[in-house]
């Protein structure tokens, strides 16, 4: 099972801290189950991620950021700023210290529609 969060600045940003506890409690839940939690942040809010909530993603990527102390809000070190863009990312994954340098790529609806299609029409 994979669960989305497409914007999760609007759930840390929420007036209370219950959100930022219940998604906390749901992340921590979901490694335990084998349940993957994406979550996306476009926007990050002027303060920093709180720590419980970084704890509980424990692998997390950087695309481009506008600053170090950005980068260091998402993943825990600078660098992120000085990436290049389109698809240039950092992963920093549960178990490792360093960083790992990678290219993301772009898949259109229509090529993941594409596989989807020949993986049905393979099955018995």
């Amino acid at each position: 099972i994979v669960v989305f969060i497409g914007e999760l600045s609007d759930l840390i940003t929420y007036p209370t801290n219950e959100a930022q506890t219940l998604l906390t409690a749901i992340a921590g839940a979901a490694r335990i189950t084998g349940i993957h939690i994406i979550a996306a942040i476009q926007l990050l809010p002027q303060e920093t991620i709180a720590e419980p909530i970084k704890q509980s993603f424990t692998s997390r990527i950087a695309l481009r950021t506008s600053s170090s102390f950005d980068s260091t809000n998402i993943i825990g070190q600078p660098g992120a700023e000085k990436l290049f863009g389109n698809g240039d990312m950092i992963l920093l994954s549960i178990g490792h210290n360093t960083q790992v340098h990678m290219q993301g790529i772009l898949v259109s609806e229509d090529e993941v529609s594409r596989v989807v299609n020949f993986w049905k029409s393979q099955t018995v």
